[in-house]
Formats: structure tokens, sequence, C-alpha cells
């Protein structure tokens, strides 16, 4: 059994155990990648269901810069009637207090989500736990990166094609938080 076997193996047992797990999946879309940077819309599934348990816009308290709005198509005036972070926070805690708390790089996302938390004076939601459903891909594709020496991190779409996943609303939260689902469906697949 080869180190890449191994590899794969842990992330198939990973996907195979967090489906039996309560989790969820939840991914952003973001005014920057900044230190000051906030979120600008949140979707948040159920991994078990594929249930929406939240799919909005959110008022950020700075503009949208413009590299951002480009990749996500999210503009000032998508947002201005949006609801605030802190008028939303109730139900995100809700969503996300206890469970398994699942993103398509979460360090990425729950950086954010720590910002703009932080930036309200608000106690982030305690996940059980947070997993990189990107890093257990990684692993189960198996590209080996000398420079990182560690597997290549690969985008959720080239992911997604990969193993034939339907692409649908790339860089919407909810869109992606469906993509990254259907993913870890296939990786538990033996």
């Amino acid at each position: 059994m080869t180190v890449h076997d191994i590899a794969r193996a842990q992330a198939i047992n990973w996907a195979q155990d967090l489906i039996k797990a309560p989790f969820v999946i939840f991914d952003t879309e973001t005014t920057g990648i900044g230190t000051q940077d906030e979120i600008c819309q949140i979707g948040i599934i159920s991994g078990w269901s594929g249930e929406v348990l939240m799919n909005t816009l959110v008022k950020p308290t700075i503009p949208m810069g413009a590299i951002a709005s480009g990749i996500n198509g999210i503009t000032d005036e998508l947002l201005q009637d949006a609801p605030t972070f802190v008028e939303l926070y109730p139900h995100i805690w809700g969503c996300m207090s206890g469970m398994i708390g699942v993103a398509y790089n979460f360090e990425f996302d729950d950086r954010i989500l720590r910002q703009t938390c932080n930036k309200y004076s608000l106690t982030v939601p305690p996940f059980r736990r947070g997993d990189c459903a990107m890093k257990q891909y990684a692993k189960h594709a198996g590209e080996w990166d000398s420079y990182h020496r560690s597997y290549r991190w690969i985008k959720l779409v080239e992911a997604c094609v990969s193993h034939g996943i339907q692409i649908v609303d790339a860089h919407d939260a909810t869109g992606d938080c469906f993509m990254t689902m259907k993913l870890i469906w296939e990786m538990a697949k033996p």
C-alpha cells in the first residue's frame, strides 16, 4: 500500500464517518480577503439532508471590494436592503452551535466568520469541531505538491467536474455548500 493509498483511505474514512454525524456545511462570500473584510453572503445547509438552513445576503459595514465583487457578483446595490450580520446572528448561532462545521477551505470561512463576529463583539458559534473538505479532498485526489510538501489543494469547481457533479451557482454561498455536500458524498464511496 502506497502513501497515497493510505491518505486516500483516510479521506474516504473521514467522509464516511462525517455522513453518520450531525454536520452542517457553510460557505461565505465576502467583501474581500483582508483582515477587515466581512461576510456579505452566507449559506448553511444540513450535510445529511441538504436542507437549506440559511441562504442570505448580509449587509456589511464596508463597501464591496472590486475584486471580490468581480468574483461573486455581489454589489453594494444588491446589499443595500440586506439584513445585517447582527440581525442574522441568532439564526447563525442556532444553525452552527454544537455541530460539526464543514467548509471547502474551512480556514478561510472560519477566519471570516470570526472576523465578522469580532467586528460586532459577538461570540463565534461553537462548533463541535471544524473540518476542511478541501484538505480532505486533496488527500483523496492525491496530487502531491513537492514545493508545499503536501497534497495540492484543488478548487471546488475542478473537484466537482472530476466527479461529474453539476456546477450550479459557483461562488454563491449556498451553491458552493451544495457542491461541497455532493463531493463529500462522492468521497464516501469506497
